[in-house]
C-alpha cells in the first residue's frame, strides 16, 4: 500500500484512508486484547494473517449487502440504521433497525440464499435471541424481526418473518407495503 500523494484521485484517497482506518482499528483491538485478555507479545505474533484476510473479505462482502439494503430502504423513505455487533461482550444484534410511518422492524441481513436456507437461518437466529427476551422486547415495541436475503435465483431482496405465529417469506414489495399508511 502506498501513501496518498497529491496526484491520487480523491476516491483513491478515501479508499487508502479506509485501509489505514482498518489498520488503526486492528492495532486498537490488539491493545485491548493485551489489556483485557492478558495477551502477551507471543500471542500477537502468532496471529494467522491468512485467516484474518479471509474474515475481512467475508465481513466486507456481508457489509456491502447490508449497505445496499440500507440504500434501497432509504430510497423508499425508510429510516434504516445499521446496528453493531460487540464481539468483546458477545452482544448479538440484528444488522438493521428499520422504521417508517410509526412501524418498526429489526432486520438481519443474510446474503444470497435459497428460500429454504433463509427459513432455516431465520429459525436459528430466532432461537439464539429468544432466551434473551427478544419476543417480549419486540412485542413491547410493536416491532417485527425479519431476515432479509437475496434470492439465489432471481437476485431480488426477500424477507422471512413471523406473522400470527407462522413463518412467511415475502417479497421486498410486500415488506415495504407493511409500512405504508
Amino acid at each position: 500500500m502506498t501513501m496518498p500523494s497529491e496526484e491520487v484521485v480523491p476516491k483513491q484517497r478515501l479508499i487508502e484512508g479506509f485501509y489505514w482506518l482498518v489498520i488503526d482499528y486492528i492495532e486498537m483491538l490488539a491493545k485491548q486484547m493485551v489489556l483485557w485478555a492478558n495477551f502477551a507479545s507471543n500471542d500477537l505474533r502468532k496471529a494467522d494473517i491468512d485467516w484474518l484476510k479471509d474474515v475481512m473479505a467475508n465481513t466486507l462482502r456481508g457489509m456491502a449487502n447490508t449497505v445496499e439494503l440500507v440504500e434501497k430502504l432509504r430510497e423508499d423513505g425508510f429510516y434504516a440504521h445499521i446496528l453493531g455487533f460487540d464481539y468483546l461482550r458477545n452482544l448479538v444484534l440484528p444488522d438493521l433497525l428499520v422504521a417508517k410511518n410509526g412501524r418498526i422492524a429489526l432486520v438481519e441481513c443474510g446474503g444470497r440464499l435459497s428460500g429454504d436456507e433463509a427459513m432455516k437461518r431465520y429459525v436459528s437466529f430466532w432461537e439464539r435471541w429468544r432466551p434473551r427476551g427478544l419476543d417480549e422486547a419486540l412485542s413491547a415495541m410493536g416491532a417485527s424481526l425479519f431476515l432479509a436475503y437475496r434470492d439465489r435465483r432471481s437476485g431480488d431482496w426477500r424477507f422471512v418473518g413471523r406473522r400470527e405465529g407462522r413463518l412467511e417469506d415475502i417479497s421486498y414489495e410486500e415488506f415495504r407495503g407493511r409500512f405504508e399508511g
